[in-house]
């Protein structure tokens, strides 16, 4: 579930990184790095419900042996008395199996499990650039230091000039360019999981009858065999016994539906998480340009406070938090893939 944590972290960041260039981050650089977090740990948590989910819907619902054995007096002395001339004993066992109850939700659940195990798919154009963000940190200090050169050379009475326009420029044109490409690749990779949530949301009312169905039908089938047992002679331990397998079964079908639960609460979680992403990489894509536009409009003798303006130091420091963000949850992850 890895994927799943490590694709809103990047577009998240982008946006923080676009926004906090041209206003100043201050408090709204925690609330970020926050919100990076939560919306990973969310993704990560559905990846671990749609496991858990499979997990309770593997789980066997048989065979249970039906065993019973007993004795009894089938014949009597002709003179009376009371006397046994003839014991008969009667053995009866069965296996049990309520599996096959379960074909139609297993058929309903494969589809959902196999449109859950396509997220990985839809992740794909995103992965690499996701665990990029580290890199793609230092790549930023690289070009913003360049920036915050020619700003300190201003502010000693250095320029401003040409050179230090085209430094400035190429550098946040490297930084745009970095950014454009990746956007494009990530915004059609969250564009493809939101369909996968979705599709997911839309199982919801499938799995719920598919549940209620296997769940009759296997009551069905039990209160058949216990009317079939009725025929026997021995009837010792088997009303225990046929509550004992209802309880199971009941028990089996209430995980599942708890499974189900957790699944679509953390689903609709990870939709809200990608609807805010979808919306960063707009956002960012649309401020980064509006920087180089600034910028190309700027005359050089104003050079200077612009780039002020652009709070590099705090943008940095926006991008230390959101890779250093990327690594606890990426640890995090880790050790709860170990521990499971």
């Amino acid at each position: 579930m890895r994927r799943a944590a490590a694709r809103l972290l990047h577009l998240l960041a982008m946006a923080t990184l676009a926004l906090g260039l041209l206003h100043a981050p201050a408090m709204a650089q925690n609330s970020n790095t926050d919100a990076l977090e939560n919306a990973l740990r969310q993704l990560a948590q559905f990846q671990r419900e749609v496991a858990n989910m499979r997990n309770a819907v593997r789980q066997p619902l048989g065979p249970y042996p039906l065993y019973t054995q007993c004795s009894w007096c089938s014949e009597h002395a002709w003179w009376g008395l009371g006397m046994c001339t003839k014991t008969t004993t009667e053995t009866w066992s069965q296996n049990v199996d309520f599996t096959w109850t379960r074909n139609q939700l297993d058929q309903v659940l494969a589809r959902a499990e196999r449109d859950a195990g396509n997220l990985g798919t839809a992740y794909a154009p995103t992965q690499a650039w996701i665990d990029s963000l580290p890199a793609f940190s230092r790549a930023f200090d690289a070009n913003a230091d360049r920036v915050l050169a020619v700003q300190e050379q201003i502010r000693q009475g250095i320029g401003p000039n040409d050179q230090q326009r085209q430094t400035a420029t190429q550098a946040l044109q490297q930084l745009s360019g970095d950014m454009e490409r990746s956007s494009a690749q990530l915004k059609a990779g969250t564009q493809a999981l939101a369909v996968s949530l979705q599709q997911q949301s839309a199982y919801r009312e499938q799995i719920r009858l598919a549940i209620e169905g296997a769940d009759r039908s296997a009551q069905e089938a039990l209160r058949q065999i216990e009317q079939a047992a009725q025929s026997h002679h021995c009837q010792d331990g088997l009303p225990q016994k046929f509550n004992a397998i209802r309880d199971d079964f009941k028990r089996s079908i209430q995980n599942i539906s708890a499974a189900f639960q957790q699944l679509d609460s953390s689903s609709r979680g990870a939709e809200t998480g990608l609807a805010a992403l979808l919306g960063a990489v707009v956002t960012s894509q649309t401020d980064m340009q509006s920087i180089l536009d600034l910028l190309k409009a700027a005359q050089n003798d104003k050079l200077g406070s612009f780039l002020e303006r652009l709070h590099l130091n705090a943008a940095k420091q926006q991008w230390h938090d959101l890779a250093n963000a990327y690594t606890r949850v990426a640890r995090e992850a880790a050790l709860a893939q170990g521990g499971g």
